[in-house]
């Protein structure tokens, strides 16, 4: 890993030059406007797309690399104990099948050397999220970042195996590619008069008891939201009968009235022209 870290820190200093000319390039005013920009270069004979500007995109540039030695990790995983298959799941989890039990302790010593021993599945951290405006053309505001955001205020937090199972997804335009609307909580990224928001819903189900979750009210600024979550969760916490009694089931129990009532309790005047609308 240290040694993936060393060479992703001389490529960046190899491209850095190109980055710097590429921006100084772009016509007045938008420099500061766009973080990433696409720019093709070889190395080692092999063509790769870099993005980035600024300081922030290109310390994303080095976290992809990074994840490129984990991802190799797992590719010598699937090599070494499953036939050489990986899948990716709807879910955005990677699988690796025909793995022999007998294996199991030596595969999850493996992944916790590169760092990917998390066990996370089906807690609120696991949370599907489409490409959004970093990466994809038709999206309105940004998922990713959002989802990174939650999953490490889930970990300050230290609450995700008290919230038990909890299924968060997040859509980045209304083409719904995180299947937001079937999200326990399910976020979706619009954009506002150039700004950035975030509606709500609750309730959502893609199991066998499918249901389209239901619209919580006016949206969030991206600040906003990873509070509204909080508040979202308080009120799971705090209403719940027991810790078996699920997120969903609270839901389907007690309905959107009390999660509405905390989310807007200071702006009721708004609550009632988005009610109206």
């Amino acid at each position: 890993m240290d040694s993936d870290i060393q060479n992703a820190d001389r490529f960046l200093s190899a491209v850095q030059p190109s980055l710097d000319n590429k921006r100084n390039n772009m016509p007045d005013g938008m420099q500061d406007k766009l973080e990433y920009f696409p720019i093709n270069l070889r190395v080692g004979g092999r063509a790769i797309a870099v993005c980035g500007a600024t300081e922030d995109s290109l310390a994303k540039v080095r976290l992809l690399l990074k994840t490129a030695a984990q991802m190799r990790a797992v590719a010598a995983l699937a090599r070494d104990y499953a036939y050489g298959e990986i899948r990716i799941s709807h879910e955005q989890n990677l699988l690796l099948p025909h793995l022999p039990k007998a294996h199991l302790l030596a595969v999850w010593k493996q992944l916790c050397a590169a760092g990917l021993a998390t066990s996370n599945i089906g807690l609120a951290s696991d949370i599907i999220a489409c490409p959004g405006l970093d990466y994809c053309a038709l999206a309105t505001a940004r998922s990713i970042p959002i989802a990174q955001q939650l999953s490490s205020r889930f970990e300050a937090r230290k609450t995700e195996e008290d919230i038990g199972p909890l299924k968060i997804k997040i859509s980045g335009c209304i083409n719904a590619c995180g299947h937001h609307h079937v999200g326990h909580i399910g976020i979706l990224g619009l954009d506002r008069a150039g700004v950035e928001n975030y509606q709500i819903t609750l309730g959502g189900d893609g199991s066998e008891d499918a249901a389209l979750g239901t619209r919580t009210g006016p949206g969030f600024s991206a600040e906003a939201l990873l509070r509204a979550v909080d508040t979202i969760l308080d009120v799971y916490l705090e209403g719940r009968n027991s810790a078996d009694e699920h997120f969903i089931q609270f839901y389907r129990r007690v309905g959107l009235s009390p999660f509405k009532q905390a989310l807007y309790k200071d702006a009721p005047q708004r609550l009632t022209a988005e009610s109206r609308g």
